[in-house]
């Protein structure tokens, strides 16, 4: 199974891979959060065989909703009503301060803020070869 990890940010939306087979998530490039944002998506996702899309979901510890919600619910509902691929959220927390301090995000920190949402859902379940 492939997926394709999503860190929606107001300006741009990091993006990253990983299939079942390996469970690790690589980041693959930013894209600007523009009207051609949701076209890109979709375009990566057919292009890659993608099967699920990640996209982190931005609460406060508190569980309350940070302001970038209201985009991020937005970007899923675009997402969802133009494809099949089933769009999942998953709790992120500091998922670009965490690839801000990794030495290799280099100029994709965003890419790299997508990896760290996508490997937290990959680690989350268990692995097909354990089945």
């Amino acid at each position: 199974m492939k997926f394709l990890g999503v860190d929606y940010g107001t300006k741009r939306i990091g993006l990253a891979v990983a299939d079942s087979d390996t469970s690790i998530a690589t980041p693959l490039k930013t894209i600007d959060n523009d009207d051609a944002s949701v076209p890109a998506v979709l375009g990566i996702c057919s292009e890659r065989g993608v099967e699920t899309i990640i996209l982190g979901e931005s609460k406060t510890h508190h569980g309350v909703d940070n302001p970038v919600m209201v985009g991020i619910r937005s970007f899923k509902k675009s997402l969802e009503e133009k494809t099949d691929t089933p769009v999942v959220y998953v709790p992120e927390f500091f998922s670009s301060a965490q690839a801000r301090r990794q030495p290799e995000a280099g100029k994709n920190v965003d890419g790299s803020a997508a990896a760290i949402i996508l490997q937290s859902f990959l680690d989350s379940k268990p692995h097909e070869k354990d089945k």
